[in-house]
């Protein structure tokens, strides 16, 4: 992760906040942790694109001590549905930087993240780990798991990849997950791997109750829906919207056609590319 505040500059004056939700604005996020002492620098990590928040930030304190107080009265506080986690940011180096791996065709029997770090735990220090859920919130048999450097995280990939860890099942699928690819610890962060991208709709105007198995049945009859996120503004009380993303730019440009002004629940929705669709 590139940021401001992984600089090391200070040391113990540098926190990563991780599970943030993602109607929390630069300001909101400001005002949560400068009454445990000034400031150096807030941020908010964003996709690039979009300004969507990645979920996670970084908070820099002038004064160890501030950034203390911090990780005791902040850590584990619930807001909305989550719980944020904070703690000290690791110095900057390349060492710790694509230590992020890619996981598919991961056996049936992996149902939790801890049978899937029990997997990849001997090759070094986890950092964290996902499994991404089908819509009936079983494992799709994919996954993202970050190392604390890109030694442990290679040598995963060179024992893992192609081995069968069960009979039935095909080999184990482990490589570095692309830049753009990312591993989300707050639930209604999308994954948006870059050759989806244009594939993506946004869906705004979601009535409240609309929930993500409506969204499957609704686009599923343009194609396989690979990934449907609800980001739900629980702390702003603005309305609720989502991203779906489907098999190719046809099947989305099919369902913005002929769902874009369609009554959902009690709201009529607008659906649209994520980005502009590709030119010819």
């Amino acid at each position: 992760m590139d940021s401001m505040s992984e600089q090391g500059d200070l040391p113990n004056c540098n926190l990563i906040v991780n599970y943030i939700p993602p109607e929390i604005s630069e300001a909101d996020f400001t005002r949560m942790f400068q009454t445990f002492g000034n400031l150096m620098n807030v941020k908010i990590v964003r996709d690039s694109i979009t300004r969507q928040s990645m979920g996670y930030g970084f908070v820099k304190y002038t004064k160890p001590q501030f950034a203390k107080k911090a990780i005791e009265a902040m850590n584990g506080l619930k807001i909305g549905s989550k719980e944020i986690k904070v703690s000290y940011a690791r110095p900057s180096c390349k060492d710790i930087k694509d230590a992020n791996l890619y996981v598919s065709n991961i056996p049936s029997y992996v149902r939790t993240t801890t049978q899937l770090e029990d997997i990849f735990s001997p090759y070094g220090k986890i950092i964290t780990s996902r499994l991404l859920l089908d819509s009936n919130l079983k494992p799709r048999g994919v996954g993202f798991v970050r190392f604390n450097v890109k030694q442990e995280a290679s040598a995963a990939v060179n024992a893992l990849n192609g081995v069968i860890l069960e009979p039935s099942g095909g080999p184990l699928m482990v490589k570095f997950a692309k830049g753009n690819t990312r591993i989300h610890f707050d639930d209604v962060e999308p994954i948006m791997p870059t050759n989806q991208v244009k594939n993506v709709v946004y869906v705004t105007n979601l009535d409240s109750s609309v929930k993500e198995r409506t969204l499957m049945e609704l686009f599923g009859q343009f194609g396989e829906v690979y990934d449907i996120s609800i980001i739900k503004n629980t702390w702003t009380g603005r309305k609720n919207y989502a991203f779906v993303t489907l098999p190719s730019f046809a099947s989305a440009q099919a369902a913005i056609n002929q769902l874009n002004g369609k009554v959902l629940g009690t709201r009529k929705i607008h659906v649209a590319f994520r980005h502009h669709p590709p030119t010819a």
